[in-house]
């Protein structure tokens, strides 16, 4: 079976962040992809997110959770 890199977004993000219904087959999915990418503002949209739903939350949830999936973040720059 051919698998395609894949493009994580902030709602899945957050959906595997807390436990949401779903989360454990998101995760199944994305470990099935060859290479996962994540953009910068998505994380710290994610960041915002989360700190919002769970307050006393680790500063470092988000970036653990992106190492424990193997998700490279995607740096924003300007297109010349």
């Amino acid at each position: 079976m051919v698998t395609l890199p894949c493009v994580v977004d902030t709602s899945a993000l957050i959906a595997i962040a807390l436990a949401e219904p779903g989360a454990t087959a998101l995760c199944d999915r994305l470990l099935t992809a060859d290479a996962r990418f994540i953009g910068a503002p998505s994380v710290l949209e994610a960041e915002i997110v989360l700190a919002q739903r769970i307050p006393n939350a680790p500063m470092s949830a988000i970036a653990d959770l992106l190492a424990a999936l193997d998700i490279e973040e995607i740096p924003l720059t300007p297109v010349m």
